[in-house]
């Protein structure tokens, strides 16, 4: 007969629930595509190359999933994907490895993840493939920004199409520079327009600025924050499509300036640090008393525009120079010596009052064209005092300006 004494222990041992999610390959690859814009591919730091896999089983209302996130230290996105999820767990894997498996899959085939020790395997009945070994890194190692922010804060509930309408406005004009990086991003700061609340977004390179904004109470510190280009270009990706958002403001526990978080009813979310400098006083750039207002045609303006920087090669300043023809008609010409040549192409164009011919005044052409595609519409309002003096451009019943700094031609 057995002894008893040997039995107890396997008899008393509870039966392992499988650390496994199941989840549709193509909602798997659709939120891989977004992690991977953060996470860092070839780090110096092998974390980085890494998204952190959370399986989170149901719970009452609370559907199971998958939560998935990726850093670069600076940043942190959060996606969320319905899955079958028996029991929690959490482990780190390589976005691009997996995402190399599911583009071979059919779309709505279900995907299985297991975590076995430091390794994943994953599984595609459908499919017949079986995939093991995956590399699974330290969860300790894992850097996780929410342990940076001091808080709470209570979110405030945004117009996501607004946020990214200015935002969207100002990302062209923000700078790449190495040297001022305080330019590298949108600067936002708290502002009030008869009495509504709103938040100012501003950006520049040096050459042009752009200032727009959109009505919200988000309780911005009062000398703004700014935030980083590519945090920007991801903020955008996530507001697509989206009717509302939270988003809040709250201070970190290391010194600097606050943090940014952007989140979705779907449980994405956004965190971004923000950069640590002293916007410029944008106001001293916008001139005062403009004397002159010309309404121009935006889609004869974009193709003359196109034309006359035609002639000039890739890799120079497509400078043009616009001049007065007559009371009704703008020339504008090829600014740049080229050994191609040089186009002069004619726009018409209305004048509030009675002025001389234009002068010739000197402009980038691809600035021009992108403050065409930044406000859309059918025509183009250009302001300005004298050739030399920074030229404003924006739209009719707006308040959104661009300046652009003239150039010699």
């Amino acid at each position: 007969m057995p002894d008893a004494l040997t039995l107890a222990p396997d008899l008393a041992k509870p039966a392992q629930v499988p650390l496994t999610a199941t989840v549709q390959a193509g909602a798997l690859r659709a939120a891989l595509s977004f992690l991977r814009k953060v996470a860092e591919r070839r780090s110096t730091l092998p974390i980085l190359s890494h998204i952190l896999v959370r399986g989170v089983p149901a719970r009452g209302e609370r559907p199971a999933h998958l939560d998935m996130i990726a850093t670069d230290m600076d940043m942190q996105l959060r996606r969320t994907v319905r899955a079958d999820v028996p029991a929690a767990f959490e482990g780190t894997l390589d976005p691009w490895i997996l995402d190399r498996l599911l583009m071979s899959l059919p779309r709505l085939a279900d995907v299985t993840l297991t975590l076995h020790g430091d390794t994943w395997l994953v599984d595609c009945p459908a499919a017949a493939m079986h995939a093991k070994n995956l590399m699974c890194l330290s969860v300790d190692d894992f850097p996780l920004l929410d342990n940076d922010l001091r808080g709470p804060v209570e979110p405030v509930e945004i117009d996501a199409a607004a946020m990214a309408g200015a935002l969207s406005r100002c990302a062209p004009c923000a700078a790449r520079d190495s040297h001022r990086y305080y330019l590298n991003g949108v600067y936002l700061h708290p502002a009030d327009r008869d009495g509504t609340p709103r938040v100012t977004a501003v950006s520049t390179d040096g050459h042009r600025l752009m200032v727009t904004g959109f009505a919200s109470d988000l309780p911005l510190p009062k000398d703004g924050i700014i935030v980083p280009r590519k945090a920007v270009t991801l903020i955008l990706l996530m507001l697509a499509g989206q009717q509302t958002a939270l988003c809040a403001v709250p201070p970190t526990k290391r010194e600097g300036p606050a943090a940014l978080v952007v989140r979705l009813a779907d449980g994405t979310e956004i965190i971004t640090r923000t950069i640590d400098g002293t916007f410029p006083d944008y106001l001293r750039v916008i001139p005062q008393g403009v004397t002159r207002t010309l309404t121009l045609p935006a889609g004869d303006l974009l193709r003359a525009l196109r034309l006359a920087a035609a002639p000039i090669p890739s890799n120079t300043s497509p400078a043009v120079r616009i001049a007065g023809v007559d009371a009704g008609r703008l020339a504008i010409s090829t600014g740049t010596r080229s050994e191609d040549g040089s186009v002069t192409a004619h726009v018409s164009m209305q004048e509030q009052g009675d002025h001389p011919p234009l002068p010739g005044i000197g402009l980038n052409a691809d600035y021009l064209r992108d403050v065409i595609d930044i406000f859309g519409g059918d025509s183009l309002i250009w302001r300005f005092t004298e050739a030399e003096c920074p030229q404003i451009f924006t739209v009719p019943d707006s308040t959104d300006i661009c300046v652009q700094m003239p150039m010699r031609v």
